[in-house]
């Protein structure tokens, strides 16, 4: 299911722009400070559950945080070029870009030499997805370059990570070993989830976070 923009227009802080196939917002950092929970509370209560495909995020500087969705999974699978399109008109202004995208043939390389090469001097980039989503030979030309300020990656093209990969070298770069999806609400979601889940199974009821093996994930 894919966020309304009607919807998502009338949750406080919010500043939504509405584009063909796809639509940005604007959160107020002010309004959510350090609360990614009081931030998703916002968004379920004024907009429903949130499981947007495709989503990326963007800090532009000026107190807002940017998050840029595709309004639906057709505009998804139209096309890589299409995507990586969108990817251009807001990755140029980002000072942190967070990859949070699951692998699939139309995020092969999504962050390559061309996006890397057109984010600010002195930004900085985390993947805490999939390791096919970034181009690790241009990532690493551009670390050699000094264009991003830090570089932050649990995963990798090929794991466990090569002890000969230059990453391994670099000061700015922190490497973590594939788990960054830990946190210290971990084992209560993970619990609730199963448990949520063993009820529904019984009940025949339909199960949250199915995998859809069409999607790929």
């Amino acid at each position: 299911m894919c966020v309304g923009v009607n919807a998502l227009k009338e949750v406080p802080g919010f500043k939504v722009f509405k584009t063909e196939g796809s639509f940005c917002v604007y959160i107020n950092v002010k309004a959510y400070p350090m609360s990614s929970e009081k931030l998703s509370e916002a968004l379920l209560s004024h907009a429903g559950v949130l499981t947007v495909p495709g989503t990326a995020f963007g800090a532009n500087g000026e107190g807002y945080i940017r998050m840029c969705f595709a309004n639906s999974d057709k505009n998804i699978t139209e096309g890589t070029a299409r995507i990586k399109n969108f990817l251009n008109t807001f990755i140029s202004k980002c000072d942190v870009a967070v990859s949070t995208l699951p692998s699939t043939p139309e995020t092969f390389h999504l962050l390559d030499a061309h996006a890397f090469s057109i984010m600010k001097k002195g930004s900085s980039i985390i993947n805490v997805s999939r390791g096919s989503i970034i181009d690790e030979t241009a990532l690493i030309e551009k670390i050699k370059e000094g264009h991003f300020r830090g570089v932050a990656l649990d995963v990798f093209e090929k794991e466990p990570l090569d002890t000969d990969s230059p990453l391994w070298t670099f000061d700015n770069v922190i490497i973590t070993p594939h788990n960054a999806l830990y946190s210290d609400l971990y084992d209560t979601r993970v619990f609730e989830m199963i448990y949520d889940n063993l009820k529904r199974y019984l009940q025949k009821e339909e199960l949250v976070n199915p995998v859809d093996f069409d999607k790929g994930y």
